[in-house]
């Protein structure tokens, strides 16, 4: 599903991207890549992300992590985008969840 590298095209110009599965848990997130690419698993630490991007033009689709030593990057194919934004939608409510007014009134009240 999707990469971390930019394989070389192949004859009709296209990219490979490896089949790969992302395990999102409380801390971390893992890439797992086929074992026919011979990529190792990645993990990311949630801690460690500074900000998310995911972008996209015609059929090549991108999700950058920025991390406070570096970047990953995974690309995909977006016709296969469904699993990606069910993705994003959950590291986004674990790494950024909503919370209420409540809450945030009470973080901004002096003690």
């Amino acid at each position: 599903m999707m990469s971390t590298t930019d394989s070389a095209p192949d004859w009709f110009g296209r990219r490979a991207y490896p089949p790969r599965v992302l395990l999102l848990s409380a801390d971390r997130l893992t890439a797992i890549s086929h074992p026919a690419s011979g990529e190792a698993a990645q993990t990311i630490p949630l801690a460690d992300v500074r900000f998310v991007e995911y972008a996209h033009f015609l059929l090549s689709g991108w999700i950058t992590f920025a991390l406070s030593g570096g970047r990953r990057e995974f690309r995909f194919n977006t016709r296969t985008g469904r699993p990606v934004e069910e993705l994003l939608r959950a590291v986004s409510r674990q790494w950024a969840p909503v919370v209420g007014r409540a809450a945030i009134g009470a973080l901004l009240s002096p003690a």
